[in-house]
Formats: C-alpha cells, structure tokens, sequence
C-alpha cells in the first residue's frame, strides 16, 4: 500500500510541472540573453539585471501560499482529501514542502546565472559556498512567507462571508503577531548561545572566509512562531473540512 504522503506528493508535482518548467525556461532565456550583452552593455549593469528574477519571488511565494488550496475548494475537492485518510497537518506540509521546493529551484537557478555572469564581470573568483548561502536564506525566507500566506488563507475559509479581507487582515496581523512573538520569545530565551558560522569578507581582487556569530534566540524564536501558525493552519483545514 502506498503511503498518503506519496500520493498527495505525486499529485502535486503532476499539477505543478508545466509552472515550473516555464519559470525555469524564463529565468534561463533571461541569463542567456544577460550573456549575450557582456561585450555591448555596461558590465555593472548587466550584472545587476542578472538578479532581476529575485523580485518575481515574493509575488510567487504569496500566490504560492495563497492559492495552495484554492483550486480544491473551487472544485469542491477538499473533503476527498480526508478519502486516505490523513491528517491537516500533513495536507498542508505535502504542499508548504512543494512550494519550497518549487522556491529552492527557482533561487539556485537564479543564483547559478548570477555566478556565470560572476566569472566575467567580477575581478575576483566568488567562492561556490557564498552562492550557496545566499541561494539557501533567499530560499528560506521565500518559504516562510508562503506559510503565512497559506495561513492567511485557511483562515479565511473559517468564515461564510468576506473571505478575501479576512484573508487579507490574518495576513497583515500575522506578520505584526509574528514580529511581536519573536521580541517577547528572544528576551525568555536570550541564554541560548550564539552560532559560529563561515562568513566572507570582500576585497578589491579576493574574497576571503571569515568567522560570523550569530544569536540564536531571534532565529529559534521565528522557527517556534511559524510552527505555531503551521500546526493552527493544520487544524483550521480539518475544521474546515469537517463542515
């Protein structure tokens, strides 16, 4: 018997597929042509058009979040869902995790264009790592506001009427809840000790490594807040099912 996951998996790639090929050809046409103009254009410029698909990733993410489930419910498909049966807590991490993978591949081939265009603009070799970690956080936070859109949607179908603006006012006190539940949850947990990580610091012709701390408390108190809005996500889908 194969697992729910799978299934909901399988489901969501088939849907998603053909979005993300031509995103991907988008971005692709977009680095290609970027390389065509290194000898005619400004090379400052061209180098700061390569991160113009960043802008396009917010807009994605929220629509992303926001229209998760939508077509089920415009289809009247969301009480099939429970047919497996599972529960809201995995409905809703099959497609946060699909977006995010969605958000992984479009960064990394942002970042991959950006690099090429690296090697002959930049007057020095920009290590691979620093790409990674760009590409890793841009992805991360991406991610994170698909959740509260997600989040904003759920809530919204609690209600009968005026959907929309409650979906709109979750999503704005969200972002305020959020914001104040990370201060409040940093001071109680402020003894947390920091993070060492591996830093860069750029110079005229070299790029060299270089330690960085990071507190802890601020990171681990937004990760407890956003599992706090996925698991109540999770039940207003149950209840919202169950209806």
């Amino acid at each position: 018997m194969k697992s729910p996951f799978w299934e909901l998996w399988k489901n969501e790639f088939k849907n998603g597929r053909y979005g993300l090929f031509i995103a991907l050809s988008v971005f692709i046409a977009w680095d290609v042509f970027l390389y065509t103009r290194l000898s005619s254009w400004n090379q400052d410029m061209v180098f700061g058009l390569s991160f113009v698909p960043i802008v396009f990733l917010p807009i994605y993410a929220l629509i992303s979040g926001f229209s998760s489930f939508r077509q089920e419910w415009s289809e009247k498909r969301i009480p099939l869902l429970l047919s497996l049966p599972v529960r809201g807590t995995l409905l809703t991490g099959v497609k946060l995790l699909s977006i995010f993978i969605d958000i992984l591949i479009f960064t990394t081939a942002m970042m991959m264009g950006v690099s090429i265009l690296a090697l002959h603009i930049l007057p020095f070799a920009v290590p691979w790592k620093i790409w990674f970690q760009i590409d890793l956080i841009i992805s991360l936070v991406m991610f994170l506001m698909s959740i509260i859109s997600q989040f904003a949607f759920l809530a919204g179908r609690m209600v009968h009427r005026f959907q929309w603006l409650v979906s709109l006012w979750v999503f704005l006190l969200s972002l305020w809840g959020l914001a104040r539940f990370a201060s409040l949850m940093t001071g109680l947990i402020h003894w947390l000790p920091a993070i060492t990580i591996q830093g860069w610091q750029g110079e005229t012709v070299n790029v060299f490594p270089q330690l960085i701390r990071i507190e802890s408390a601020p990171i681990v108190s937004l990760v407890i807040g956003f599992l706090i809005l996925y698991f109540i996500e999770s039940w207003f889908l149950e209840k919202c099912i169950e209806k």
